[in-house]
């Protein structure tokens, strides 16, 4: 189990937080820290998240992350 930051770009919808944790929890991953903050339009949302789980399923997540609706872009923290 390894602690990973990534960032995420998505529209500001009701709905899309709910559908990124629920990538994490059918993982069985743990988010620990979640921050969402609007762009100063109100259109667009970043998210960062550091959860804990399983190495080889990281890269994984990031695509399943990276096809819900509404989100924009998502990667590993630089």
């Amino acid at each position: 189990m390894i602690h990973q930051e990534i960032h995420i770009h998505a529209t500001n919808q009701p709905g899309v937080l709910s559908r990124v944790a629920q990538v994490f929890a059918r993982r069985g991953f743990n988010i620990e820290s979640l921050q969402v903050v609007p762009d100063s339009d109100k259109v667009h949302s970043y998210m960062t998240v550091i959860a804990t789980g399983d190495a080889d399923v990281w890269p994984q997540i990031i695509k399943q992350i990276s096809k819900l609706v509404d989100v924009i872009h998502c990667k590993f923290k630089e």
